[in-house]
């Protein structure tokens, strides 16, 4: 009887602890979406308002000129920096036609200042200030052949064959859990002047900026309206019913404050918090169906003098014994079920177990040892000393 409950406390625990971490895994996932970059507080997403005919939008988007003019023209900005896509295929040819997939940006040389990455191979700045000149990722590198092999080396995308351009420097991969997920960043060199210059118009680039120590992004309002009158034709806008204004998103709030990441965050929470409750009140349940059975044992310790914390102290380590066990287990199970996890969860297994995650894990874990232990502890203590030497029965209704 006691090996089988060994069995089923072990096995309840396991399937519990599997799916329970994993579902807390992906929360922290989520919540601690581009946590992980320097200064994060000071980073934001310059967002673009319009109004036309009373009706308003808002947009991610921005011409190419803005984000330098923030640079130049708004007090309180450290660095500016924009990105823009130029390819929709993800299929790069080297030289001696080895494919290589990544994703490409046209990126400027204040890039790694607003979003700093460990610098593997070359100088960023001055890499992005050359036409035609990458940044590649180490993940990137090590499939052209290596990370001491890759700078140099020559590429084309396969929707340009004759539009080539030179690896010059190596940068630490992003982490799963960011919106930056980028394997080649081009020099923003590289693309028509005009464009990078305009101010109105052909919004398609994504801006940031990296605000001083201190400053308040409400405070900036009245420098970037004196920036657009600088350098956009408001009034010819407004006479046309049209506005046109720019504000700064804190770019650590980007994921989270999405409606759907909220939910799915809320639901997650929720579903794990119910698996972990139940296997923690099966474990519980098995442990005190066993005080029939064991009663004779506990009333024989407090005849040799065994106090509450004798108790606690037996039972503390043979919860421990189990949770152990457990986790075992439910490491087994999750490795076992590896391709399933990362491809319903969308993230590698390493990834989702990120420092965060683990610290909320060792809480959780440690909560459900506390609890596991002090309940039935409680109970057993309640046993009588005379049950050593005559039949025991409890009322099934008190624990039930």
């Amino acid at each position: 009887m006691k090996k089988r409950n060994w069995i089923l406390k072990v096995f309840s625990l396991g399937v519990g602890l599997a799916i329970g971490c994993i579902l807390i895994a992906k929360v922290c996932f989520e919540s601690a979406y581009d946590s992980f970059y320097k200064d994060i507080d000071r980073i934001y997403i310059i967002k673009t308002g319009v109004s036309m005919q009373g009706e308003v939008k808002d947009f991610d988007q921005i011409s190419g000129g803005v984000a330098p003019g923030f640079k130049q023209n708004v007090p309180g900005v450290e660095y500016a920096t924009r990105t823009t896509f130029l390819f929709e295929s993800d299929k790069y040819y080297t030289e001696d036609r080895r494919q290589v997939s990544g994703k490409l940006v046209l990126a400027d040389t204040s890039f790694f200042h607003v979003f700093d990455r460990n610098i593997l191979e070359g100088d960023p700045v001055q890499v992005l200030s050359q036409p035609r000149m990458a940044m590649v990722s180490r993940s990137f590198a090590e499939k052209m052949g290596g990370i001491d092999k890759a700078v140099g080396q020559v590429l084309y995308n396969e929707e340009a064959s004759g539009w080539k351009f030179t690896v010059g420097g190596i940068y630490e991969d992003f982490p799963e859990n960011g919106s930056m997920d980028y394997d080649l960043l081009l020099s923003m060199e590289s693309y028509d002047k005009w464009s990078r210059e305009n101010w109105l118009g052909n919004d398609r680039y994504i801006g940031f900026v990296k605000l001083e120590e201190g400053v308040d992004p409400s405070s900036l309002t009245d420098a970037i309206h004196s920036m657009q009158e600088k350098n956009q034709p408001l009034e010819e806008l407004e006479k046309s019913g049209s506005k046109i204004w720019y504000y700064l998103s804190a770019f650590d709030k980007l994921h989270t404050s999405d409606p759907q990441v909220r939910n799915m965050i809320v639901i997650l929470s929720i579903v794990s918090l119910v698996l972990l409750l139940i296997s923690l009140m099966n474990y519980i349940l098995i442990t005190i169906s066993e005080m029939v059975s064991r009663s004779k044992e506990i009333g024989v310790h407090k005849c040799y003098g065994a106090g509450r914390w004798d108790i606690y102290k037996m039972l503390c380590k043979e919860t421990m014994k189990v949770l152990l066990m457990a986790l075992g287990f439910s490491a087994v199970l999750v490795w076992a079920a590896k391709p399933l996890v990362e491809d319903l969860l969308g993230a590698s297994l390493r990834a989702l177990f990120i420092p965060e995650t683990i610290g909320v894990l060792i809480g959780v874990i440690f909560l459900l040892f506390l609890v596991s232990t002090i309940v039935p502890g409680y109970l057993y203590d309640k046993i009588p000393v005379g049950v050593a030497f005559r039949n025991y029965r409890e009322n099934k209704r008190k624990w039930k």
